[in-house]
């Protein structure tokens, strides 16, 4: 007796074309589904990364305004402070310790830089605007950036009173 192999369709094994048109449909719009995904993760991804960027540049630069640039002191330990503004703007502080410091931070807006004196240190660039106003003993800072990461525009913004203590 011979044992026959039923493959089913006359004998012939395989796909047609019917089948392999509706896969095909599938798997191309699976891909693209999973494609329009990962680019919308990646953008998004680069923009957050963009915005922690520059969220750290501002938070650094007002850290060393309120509490000092290496063994010099900031603006919470002053006890007199002098505001100009032009061209940015410039806060000249004294502090009050047994020895006493002159220090300044600078704005400005031609070089987009906040540095700080004596050294000329630059503590931060790249800020598109800012603005600083004299209250009753504190000072009201702002600083913003504005950039682009890739083809993804980027702008942050902080602002904060600044209180001496002395």
């Amino acid at each position: 007796m011979k044992c026959r192999n039923n493959t089913g369709f006359n004998g012939k094994g395989g796909f047609t074309l019917t089948e392999l048109l509706v896969a095909s449909s599938i798997s191309m719009i699976v891909a693209t589904v999973a494609l329009s995904s990962y680019i919308y993760v990646f953008k998004t991804w680069r923009n957050m990364d963009g915005k922690v960027t520059a969220d750290q540049d501002l938070n650094i630069a007002v850290s060393r305004m309120i509490y000092g640039v290496g063994d010099r002191l900031g603006l919470r330990a002053a006890s007199s402070v002098q505001l100009s503004t032009s061209g940015g703007w410039q806060v000249s502080y004294v502090t009050g310790v047994s020895t006493r410091q002159t220090n300044s931070f600078t704005y400005s807006s031609a070089n987009q830089t906040l540095v700080f004196n004596p050294g000329s240190r630059v503590i931060a660039r790249g800020i598109t605007s800012s603005s600083a106003a004299y209250l009753t003993n504190s000072l009201s800072v702002t600083l913003r950036i504005d950039r682009t990461e890739g083809r993804l525009p980027v702008r942050r913004e902080v602002g904060t009173k600044i209180f001496w203590r002395n």
